[in-house]
């Protein structure tokens, strides 16, 4: 009696540690789920553990009691939305029982002994089916440990009716190693059982191939509907951009049309020495100019587009050093619309932070390029209180926040490096590009 209630509570931590182990490392390893901070997590496990010590011991219902454990692992340790974890939680609750129901009927069937509850045998099957489940889900987390966002991706976009596809999906891999358990508890003949466990396992892995190829599937789906948004960006810049240099040179082909009536008008004030009506005339004639100057001009129309919208909106709210060097390559293996994502974000960021500062605002936007590569430096002014964290300023968080993160996955993608300095005042940001130019 005491050798059955030990294996009873060594089950239960064998039963513990696995179960936590997988519920938290596919939402992490597989899914790519960003993890929690803070210790209040931790606190709120170790209460749903005592939960399931107390049903275990007062006759409850301890099947419920752990999937509700398992279930508070999914909501408490990671910050994707609500709905999503629901999604989660059921999809890798059927996957992972599909797995150990698999599992533990090939041991029982390679044991071939009539299985009894409460002996040691089915203790040992079951503890074994257990690890061995650990296993196959890290080793799939190493696996797919460079795909990680590509299936959160797939995973976020996934729309009801995907979903409720791959839940069908599941389903039918559950129902599949249900049947294979059934086969081995109808203790039917040797052969048979092998023959069923085959055809189980087949079944399986067949599903499991149809779930990446639709994974894969709808990856490459939501990849070209983002190149077709981008694009359709990209034209709308190409657009704007193009209007406003016509406008430009309309502009300046009509002040230098007057220019030299402008003059004549200057040298007469000159000779009256009419001092202050000549300073106030040069001043209208600065403003005048300012208005038509020619915009900057980087040799990139995605590039001008956002500088001068940035300069534009600042100048408007006062006083900007802006510094504008170098010329972007005409011909780039970076394709527009990351490109518009990278400087969309990096600039949308300096305007944002300089409508903050109050003394002194600086902005600079400097290209070089080495050889194939091609180097971006950003900088402007801090904001007085500007204390390192770099999430949004904007009323609407849920949707924004993520610019630096958009920009180091282009970065990476296009082979290049991102780094964010801060120092004499300044915050800059450094894009480095590795055989972006083609020869």
């Amino acid at each position: 009696m005491c050798g059955v209630f030990l294996m009873e509570i060594l089950d239960f931590i064998i039963w513990l540690l696995t179960e936590s182990f997988k519920n938290l490392m596919i939402p992490f390893g597989i899914l790519g789920f960003s993890p929690k901070r803070g210790k209040l997590k931790w606190g709120i496990m170790i209460a749903g553990i005592l939960l399931l010590i107390i049903v275990q011991n007062t006759g409850g219902d301890l099947f419920i009691a752990q999937i509700f454990y398992t279930f508070l692992i999914v909501i408490i340790f990671f910050q994707e939305i609500f709905g999503k974890k629901i999604q989660l939680f059921l999809l890798q609750f059927i996957a992972i029982t599909s797995v150990d129901l698999l599992l533990w009927s090939i041991l029982a069937g390679i044991v071939n002994k009539k299985l009894v509850e409460g002996t040691p045998t089915l203790f040992a099957i079951r503890w074994t089916s257990e690890i061995l489940g650990c296993i196959v889900w890290g080793i799939l987390c190493i696996v797919l440990k460079k795909y990680r966002k590509m299936i959160l991706q797939v995973f976020l976009d996934l729309s009801p009716g995907y979903y409720t596809m791959l839940l069908l999906v599941l389903l039918g891999m559950a129902f599949m190693a249900g049947i294979a358990q059934g086969n081995v508890l109808e203790e039917l003949s040797n052969r048979l059982q092998i023959i069923y466990l085959t055809l189980s396992t087949v079944v399986l892995i067949l599903l499991l191939v149809l779930i990446s190829f639709f994974i894969h599937t709808l990856y490459v789906k939501t990849q070209l509907e983002m190149e077709n948004v981008f694009t359709e960006k990209c034209i709308s810049l190409q657009k704007s951009y193009y209007e406003q240099k016509l406008l430009d040179d309309e502009n300046m082909r009509k002040f230098r049309h007057d220019f030299s009536k402008h003059m004549g008008i200057l040298n007469e004030m000159c000779k009256n020495k009419r001092i202050q009506e000549l300073e106030r005339y040069i001043q209208e004639l600065d403003i005048q100019y300012r208005q038509v100057e020619p915009t900057q001009n980087t040799g990139n129309f995605i590039a001008d587009y956002f500088i001068n919208q940035v300069v534009s909106e600042l100048e408007e709210q006062g006083e900007l050093e802006c510094e504008i060097t170098g010329r972007m390559p005409q011909k780039l293996s970076i394709s527009n619309g990351d490109l518009c994502v990278l400087l969309g974000n990096a600039l949308e960021n300096v305007c944002e932070a300089l409508k903050q500062v109050s003394s002194e605002r600086k902005f600079s936007f400097v290209v070089k390029v080495y050889r194939n590569n091609l180097y971006i430096y950003i900088s402007n002014s801090m904001p007085e209180n500007f204390d390192g964290n770099l999430k949004t300023t904007k009323d609407d968080e849920i949707n924004h926040g993520y610019g630096i993160a958009n920009m180091r996955k282009i970065v990476e993608k296009n082979n290049g490096n991102l780094s964010i300095k801060t120092g004499n005042g300044l915050f800059c940001v450094e894009i480095e590009f590795y055989d972006v130019i083609p020869d």
